[in-house]
């Protein structure tokens, strides 16, 4: 006998015995006990439940966004197809976006990846039903979301100054340019107010520095993000509004993927800064190939001249693609002696 008709049975014995129970208490009301007994034996129902993990919000989620949910028990991963997982534009409708699905070694968790980009300004329905079987043939209850992605990609841009930039004390020159703005209470505030005070940010809300600390408490890229200021699977375009990628996804599928799903993988597809009439480097205290942190060179957490730095530097780079060649963008990690170079900071539109 098999292990679902074995648990079935079960299930029928204890719901027949319990029946069983409440018939005898009916018929022998003078025996002691019965009423209790029966009123405290309980049936442990089976249920299969899913529970969504991404996306984390229901607003603004990156076009490149994978849905994946997690299960309550093993699900038989043959149950978990177009004809039970369906992502689509209209409340209740089929399978609309074409995707690959890939149910986790474990059977306790299933990707959905749409065969393209999502939409922007869209909000798409996912639903699953209850097709989708345990490993015990028990159903799934029945599950269903929404989200919306984002209207437009977010704005990657430059700050400088008229003297081409800031030297690694971020956080002393930042409190004597903006002596008012309480928010300065460290290197990273510093740079924010960098970002936040250019003109360039007008008509956002909050604009953020791409720079790390050494210790990783108050901000760091990978391995780990803390405290971002990108957001996983998004899109990103820079002042001249060309999109330079999507976090999380390679430019093409057979380059590197990121280090995890919110930063870039480069090369990307422009240039943070397109005038090159600006600088083209800007301190940021990340390796490029990992976007680790290197803990030694963030000019004492941009409080300071007496360590080194890492600035980002972009150059252009030739790949070829489908036999043609195409010029990409990368960035890579200079170390400057003594943090006394001026440099600019690369600022990013936060998600609202």
């Amino acid at each position: 006998m098999n292990k679902y008709l074995t648990d079935k049975n079960k299930h029928n014995y204890l719901r027949q015995l319990v029946i069983t129970i409440l018939y005898s208490c009916m018929v022998l009301i003078s025996v002691n006990g019965c009423r209790s007994a029966a009123i405290n034996t309980t049936i442990a129902v089976h249920t299969v439940q899913a529970t969504l993990i991404l996306p984390s919000t229901t607003v603004n989620v990156g076009i490149g966004t994978p849905i994946t949910l997690t299960f309550n028990t093993p699900v038989e991963s043959s149950t978990v197809n177009s004809s039970s997982f369906m992502l689509g534009t209209t409340a209740g409708e089929s399978q609309v976006i074409a995707s690959s699905i890939v149910v986790g070694p474990d059977n306790l968790s299933a990707t959905f990846t749409p065969s393209a980009l999502l939409a922007y300004g869209q909000t798409y329905y996912l639903t699953l039903n209850s097709n989708i079987k345990d490993e015990s043939g028990y159903p799934l209850l029945p599950y269903s979301s929404s989200f919306s992605t984002q209207t437009v990609p977010y704005t990657i841009y430059t700050a400088t100054n008229a003297d081409n930039g800031w030297n690694g004390n971020l956080y002393e020159s930042a409190l004597a340019t903006y002596p008012n703005d309480s928010n300065i209470n460290s290197g990273i505030a510093a740079a924010d107010a960098y970002c936040q005070h250019d003109a360039q940010c007008l008509n956002r809300s909050i604009c953020k520095a791409i720079i790390v600390e050494s210790s990783g408490l108050i901000r760091q890229a990978a391995p780990t993000p803390v405290n971002w200021v990108l957001q996983a699977y998004t899109a990103y375009q820079n002042e001249s509004e060309t999109v330079v990628g999507i976090t999380g996804l390679p430019l093409y599928p057979n380059l590197e993927s990121a280090a995890n799903p919110a930063v870039f993988s480069f090369p990307i597809a422009a240039s943070f800064n397109p005038n090159l009439n600006t600088p083209t480097s800007a301190w940021t205290g990340i390796n490029s190939s990992d976007w680790s942190t290197e803990s030694d060179a963030t000019c004492s957490s941009w409080n300071g001249t007496t360590n080194n730095g890492l600035e980002w530097v972009m150059v252009e780079e030739t790949i070829i693609e489908a036999n043609v060649p195409i010029v990409v963008i990368k960035y890579v990690g200079r170390t400057v002696p003594n943090c006394l170079g001026r440099q600019s900071l690369i600022c990013v539109q936060q998600v609202p």
